[in-house]
This record gives structure tokens, C-alpha cells and sequence, in this order.
């Protein structure tokens, strides 16, 4: 009787042990993921060198940082463990906002899917963070090659014509036809002044009063 009593006392021990060494060394990922100026999963993105933030998590077991890893690949499925853009590899430092992207170089129009840990204050590592992306724009002015669609206000036979006159608003439609189903697209377009655009009738955005304020001088 005595020696089963101290078998299960024993074994009682060693699962309080466990659970309490679990429950230290289990860190969650960090959150709030931003790119650059804090933008998140942003497309049409401006920067080919972006930088990158995230918050540690609120728990017990985390008190600071004390180093991170930031991973970036060309693929969702690349991740965590085939990083074909950069690895930043383990960083010793509690820096967690505008760590400079330091991978390949990176072109108009590419999707980079990227991912965080850090190491906490008893360097214990964290789970990774969820994957988040970026898109980059048109980076190059041999990247646009759209021209011009509107009112021509440079002719001198157009009344009332004046350099800072405001005009009326420009409706423009342009039907067309694809020759298959389309898997994804993205529609890149600016305008002096404001644009709304629409596609079949619905709002292909919910950004209001773009591209915002853009100077378009001839120098």
C-alpha cells in the first residue's frame, strides 16, 4: 500500500513538473503585423525596400525581447521552412518596428508572403506569427504603360481654359471582353485629381477620394 502511494506521488510530481515547464517555455506569436508605415497586406505598395513592426504578445511569459527572425518567400508554401527571399536568421536585439527588409531584390508587380518570431527575455522562442503579404506596384516609370485618357485643356481653342481652373467631373466607360475566366487581376490607375472606379457596376474599392494628393507638373 505505502509503495503504491509513493509511485502515484511520484508520478503526480513529474506531471506537475511538465505542466509547469510547458507552461513557461510556451511562447505565444507576435501580432499586428505592419509593413513600412503601417500598412497591412498592402497592394500597390511603393517600396522595394519595405521595413517591418509587430507587437509582442500579452502573456505572463513574455516580459521583452530578445532577439527575432523575420522570413520572406515568393510563395505561402515556402513558409516557414524554404524562405527563397530573405532569412533574416536569428537577430539578437529588441528592436520590433522598421526592421529593414534585407533579402532579394524585389520587382514591380511581386507578392511577398513573410512571417516573425522572437525569442523572449528567457530566450525562449515564440510560435511563428501568422503569414502576411505584400505587393508591390509599379516601381519604375517604364513600368506604366497606360497613356492618358480625358480632356485635352492644353488647346488654346477650349474656352475658358486656365492652368489652375477646376474642371467638371470626367465620366469614362470602357467595355470589354476577356477570352477566359480570370483567376486574379489587378488594376493599376491614377488620375489628376480624384477617381471613383467601378467594375460591371460595383465599386472595385473602398478607399475614398484617391490617389490623394499628387502633384502632376511638366517640368
Amino acid at each position: 500500500m505505502k509503495a503504491t502511494s509513493f509511485v502515484v506521488f511520484i508520478t503526480s510530481v513529474f506531471i506537475s513538473f511538465c505542466s509547469f515547464s510547458c507552461k513557461n517555455t510556451n511562447v505565444d506569436a507576435p501580432d499586428s503585423l505592419t509593413v513600412s508605415e503601417g500598412f497591412k497586406n498592402p497592394i500597390g505598395f511603393y517600396d522595394s525596400l519595405p521595413s517591418f513592426s509587430w507587437k509582442l504578445p500579452v502573456t505572463e511569459s513574455v516580459k521583452s525581447q530578445s532577439a527575432y527572425q523575420i522570413i520572406c518567400a515568393s510563395s505561402k508554401g515556402f513558409l516557414p521552412n524554404n524562405p527563397d527571399l530573405w532569412d533574416s536568421k536569428k537577430q539578437e536585439s529588441p528592436q520590433s518596428t522598421f526592421v529593414k527588409y534585407q533579402g532579394e531584390n524585389l520587382k514591380s508587380r511581386q507578392k511577398v508572403y513573410w512571417q516573425i518570431r522572437f525569442w523572449n527575455q528567457d530566450e525562449n522562442a515564440s510560435d511563428w506569427s501568422e503569414i502576411n503579404s505584400f505587393e508591390l506596384g509599379l516601381l519604375n516609370n517604364t513600368d506604366w504603360q497606360a497613356k492618358w485618357v480625358g480632356l485635352n485643356t492644353a488647346k488654346n481653342n477650349i474656352r475658358g481654359v486656365r492652368k489652375f481652373l477646376m474642371h467638371r467631373p470626367q465620366y469614362l466607360r470602357k467595355g470589354f471582353e476577356l477570352s477566359s475566366d480570370v483567376v486574379s487581376a489587378r488594376l493599376y490607375i491614377t488620375a489628376k485629381g480624384v477617381f471613383d472606379v467601378h467594375l460591371n457596376g460595383n465599386d472595385v474599392s473602398d478607399d475614398v477620394m484617391s490617389p490623394g494628393w499628387t502633384p502632376y507638373i511638366i517640368v
